[in-house]
């Protein structure tokens, strides 16, 4: 089940059953309209490949004029992206030594992969601002963005 707020309406969401163009249909319970998960909005993205992800867990990407560190958690197979811009420093993120925990290079903070809070260190408490990101499969995601830039290319 998702939600979701449209104009001020909330909406819950489920698996149509569906796919259009290998890509899950999802339909909101309020109206039975379908939509597709996968659209996302307009501009530069950029996709990772699972594999890349897996293994490295802390990825540290740019995307336009915006400076990304995404990351992942092969346990829970959940992935998030994070604007690694705050406060006008620029941090660059490491995988820590525990999981669900990263490590900024500069200030040597440690990090929660899945929130983006700072959980110790001198910038404890902080926040980075999470961008929007969802996990697909390769020839969906680019079936719908044949523009994306892979990461690391």
């Amino acid at each position: 089940m998702y939600a979701a707020t449209v104009k001020d309406r909330r909406l819950n969401f489920c698996v149509s059953g569906m796919l259009w163009k290998r890509s899950l249909v999802m339909k909101d319970l309020e109206t039975g309209t379908l939509w597709s998960h996968i659209l996302g909005g307009l501009g530069e993205k950029v996709a990772f490949a699972f594999e890349d992800l897996a293994k490295r867990k802390v990825i540290n990407e740019t995307l336009g004029a915006k400076l990304l560190v995404a990351t992942f958690d092969p346990e829970t197979t959940e992935a998030h992206c994070f604007n690694r811009t705050l406060g006008g420093t620029t941090l660059e993120f490491e995988s820590a030594d525990e999981p669900r925990r990263m490590r900024d290079r500069l200030t040597k903070s440690i990090w929660h992969t899945e929130s983006g809070i700072c959980l110790s260190g001198p910038m404890k408490d902080k926040a980075l601002e999470e961008i929007p990101a969802l996990v697909s499969f390769r020839r969906a995601w680019f079936g719908f963005h044949p523009d994306s830039r892979e990461s690391g290319k």
